[in-house]
């Protein structure tokens, strides 16, 4: 009974209110009709939340996992064409370089490609995208925009082999460009180089800068090795050994330039 007279009375005030409104000053109109407003928007909201919720209720999960997965693949979609944008501008910028470094020689070069790198850890050796048909010959050697990278040991048709400074089999004549011993560069299956043939009271210190002497007629004069790392004497104070880190980033070869004969 209780709960019977309550709805009556809730009935009768939303029936009495617009009356009492009609016959009602203007400022209590105004209040009642501002106070009457929120009361009717109370079950509108209400109404409106329930109906979104049976929506969802009714609404199959599996189209929100479509819609889901849909999203994800265009994400990922995008991603991808980010990636690979930002690869071809990372790769015009460095072939831009290697045409400027190119510019400021004056024999002959030819631009490659590094298509693959052996694994081995004892071999350094790269393959690059040129090869006989382009011009390329075996001893020909191979730079980098900072520096001397190596050198061609087998030219297919299409194709070359090269190995590195830091592997074994390399050699090449360089001199100290400050006091201008004369040495050998030789791999030493690491990162760095050693100086093999230098004079045992040689004036070889750290941080000197090697390059590339010219003897021998295969490899130019002047083009940047690398700078000494490491001297190690005698207890009698003389030279008997000395390393040279190279300049080229031989771990991230991707361009190159080949110096023609």
């Amino acid at each position: 009974m209780y709960g019977i007279r309550k709805r009556h009375l809730i009935i009768a005030a939303f029936l009495i209110v617009p009356v009492v409104a009609a016959f009602s000053p203007d400022v209590a109109t105004s209040q009642i009709k501002s106070q009457l407003t929120s009361i009717i928007k109370i079950p509108l909201v209400l109404a409106n939340n329930l109906s979104n919720k049976l929506q969802d209720a009714v609404t199959p999960k599996g189209i929100f996992l479509q819609q889901i997965n849909n999203k994800d693949s265009q994400i990922k979609m995008l991603q991808e064409e980010n990636a690979q944008i930002k690869e071809l501008f990372l790769e015009n910028q460095r072939l831009k370089e290697l045409l400027f470094f190119k510019q400021n020689f004056t024999f002959k070069v030819l631009p490659a490609q590094v298509i693959a790198k052996d694994p081995a850890n004892w071999r350094h050796t790269i393959i690059i995208d040129k090869g006989v048909a382009s011009g390329i010959k075996k001893y020909e050697f191979i730079i980098s925009q900072q520096g001397l990278a190596g050198r061609v040991c087998e030219a297919g048709k299409n194709a070359a082999k090269a190995i590195l400074l830091t592997d074994p089999d390399f050699r090449v004549a360089a001199v100290d460009q400050r006091s201008r011993e004369e040495m050998i560069v030789v791999g030493s299956a690491r990162s760095i180089c050693l100086l093999k043939y230098i004079h045992q009271d040689a004036d070889i210190k750290i941080n000197d800068v090697i390059v590339t002497s010219g003897l021998g007629g295969f490899c130019p004069k002047g083009i940047l090795i690398g700078e000494v790392v490491a001297v190690r004497k005698t207890p009698e104070g003389l030279t008997e050994e000395a390393y040279v880190r190279p300049a080229a980033h031989l771990n991230r070869l991707e361009n190159v330039l080949v110096l023609m004969e």
